[in-house]
Formats: C-alpha cells, structure tokens, sequence
C-alpha cells in the first residue's frame, strides 16, 4: 500500500471514478444512498467532516472506496437486494451486523448480509474498500457452480481474514481487479474483459470465504477424473478467441467448480484462466511469428481473446523475454530479406 508522504494515509482508490467529494453531510449521505439504500449518517466528533466516494461498476458488481476523515457511525439497518464486502486500507471500524459484532482493520474485513439489520462505526482514519455484489447474481452463480437450483438464502460469515489461507487468495485477486479497473477507462469496464473478472470474482468469493454453502461446494458429486479436465481444455482451445467464463467451463466439464480448480491444478499446474492466458499467448505468438504484412499488433490480440493491449502486451513479454512489437517487427524482417 503507497502512503501519502505529507498525511501518512494511503491514496485514496479508484480516483479517477469519483462519485462525489463533500463536507455536506446531507449531500454525502444523498450520494452515497444511491449507490447503497438510505441510511442514517452521524459525525460523533468535531473533526472537520471531508467525505469522498469513488465508485467503478462493472455489472452486476461494483468497487467503491469511501473515506469521511471524521468519526462517523453509519446505519443502513436492512441492505436490500445486494451484499457487501467490507475491508479498510487504513483505520479500524466496527460492524454489527445480525447478532454479531466484528472490529476489522487492515488485513481484515466484513461481510454485510441482506437479511441481516446492520450498524457500524468507523473511526477518523477509516478509508474503506467495499464490494457491493447483487443478490441474485450471487445466486445465480452459486446455482450455476452446484448445478441445481438454489433453495433458501445466501448468508456468509461476517469476518473475513486475509491470513486464512483461501480468504487471503480472494484478498490478493480482489486487489488485483481493483488494479485493472484503475487502468482502464471507464466506457471499458463492461468489456469482456471484465466480464471474466466479475465471473472469477463471483466463483472465487462462494469458494473462499466461508458461508452456509461452503460444505456443499466442497463435496464433489463426482470423483474428478483426467477427461474432465480434457473437457474443459478442449473448450479452452475451441473457443479462446471469445469470452470464456469459469461457469462455461464447469458446464462442459460436468464438474464443480472447486474439483475443476484443484484438478486444473493437479493436472495442469495452474488455474482453468490462467491455462485460457497461456493458450492465447501462444496463439498470438504463433500469429506474430508468421510476419503477415496485412496484420499488425492490435489485431492479432485482438484476433486471440485479449480486449486490452497494455495488459496483452505486459503478459506476453513476462512470458517471451520481448514485446509482441519486437515480435512482430523480427518477423517481417525475416520475411523480408528471404
């Protein structure tokens, strides 16, 4: 995490997605209710009120960073129809959320429940980052990941801890999406891209983070054999120059997602996107290589699956040891003195 050198804070996230920037507290309260629901917001000190509230939407989820630079207790009571996900940069708050009461600071979190009457407190130095997930998208991709329709609710254990082993991958990805949206200008974040991020985003936070249906997710109707996986790889192959997402590959591989993920481990040695990556890379390579004077960089990426070139190009030098340009241009060189 980078500090402000003159305040000690971290920067402030996603700041070029500000929703608004006040010491009104009405205003901040009005803006902010329209990303969230109504709620009550009192100041508890007499420290100058300074809010910000950056939000990034990507679908049926979205990212927000929100900071007041003043003690503050905030009550939605019941949050319709989404669940949030609660981790400060900076600062420590309390949630009570149900019957339970959770004091989170760095490297921890909460998790806000529809069902579940909240209230919390966050202190001076409180800078939050919050996951705000539709209900019934969460829904539909735990249906998808068991394969069965979904009786009952959704209800995840209210704190989070990036110590424990599988949280703290979902902490290490979460950050890494946030990172991508930081880069990305905004008309860019419903691209297919982004669709994968927000499927990923969705599966690895039902696998990870503990709710009443982690058992259920855990067990494997079906000993996972290597045809599986071949399955999935197969798709992989047929298709990676379209979106591919993670509920694809569970329908194909006739697997859950949990076995898919530790047989791709176990049999592949990494994760079914990260697999997706390596094939599009070498399908762009091979392109490049071939020196063809009606293509150029952009179409050949493009042509292979990948929506952004930055992050297209990043990847393929961490790979090769050169630039697709490099590449290319080493190519029509070739070509050009045979």
């Amino acid at each position: 995490m980078i500090n402000d050198l003159t305040t000690g804070r971290p920067h402030r996230r996603l700041e070029k997605f500000t929703l608004h920037a006040t010491r009104d507290i009405d205003q901040a309260r009005e803006m902010t209710s329209r990303v969230y629901c109504p709620h009550r917001l009192d100041v508890l000190n007499h420290r100058q009120f300074d809010a910000c509230h950056n939000h990034a939407s990507i679908g049926s989820c979205s990212l927000n960073y929100l900071d007041f630079r003043a003690d503050v207790k905030i009550e939605p009571g019941y949050i319709p129809g989404f669940y949030l996900f609660e981790i400060p940069m900076n600062g420590t708050a309390k949630v009570v959320t149900g019957k339970q009461e959770v004091l989170i600071g760095q490297g921890t979190g909460a998790v806000i429940n529809p069902e579940h009457y909240t209230v919390m407190h966050w202190d001076t130095d409180c800078q939050m980052l919050m996951l705000k997930v539709d209900e019934h998208a969460l829904i539909q991709q735990l249906a998808r990941l068991l394969r069965r329709p979904i009786n009952g609710s959704l209800c995840f254990d209210p704190a989070l801890d990036a110590k424990q082993g599988a949280q703290g991958s979902w902490f290490r990805y979460l950050d890494y999406c946030l990172d991508e949206i930081e880069r990305t200008p905004s008309q860019q974040l419903n691209s297919p891209l982004f669709a994968e991020f927000r499927s990923t985003l969705l599966t690895s936070l039902l696998l990870a983070l503990p709710n009443n249906f982690s058992d259920a997710l855990q067990a494997s109707d079906k000993r996972v054999a290597p045809c599986n996986v071949r399955r999935a790889m197969d798709y992989i192959h047929g298709n990676y120059r379209d979106t591919v997402t993670i509920e694809q590959l569970v329908e194909v591989s006739n697997v859950s997602a949990r076995s898919l993920f530790d047989c791709f481990r176990k049999f592949v040695g990494s994760t079914p996107m990260q697999y997706l990556r390596k094939i599009r890379l070498e399908k762009a390579r091979e392109r490049l290589q071939a020196g063809d004077p009606d293509d150029n960089v952009t179409q050949v990426a493009m042509a292979c699956g990948f929506t952004q070139l930055g992050r297209f190009s990043a990847w393929y030098k961490q790979v090769y040891g050169e630039t697709p340009c490099q590449t290319f241009r080493s190519a029509r060189s070739s070509g050009l003195m045979s």
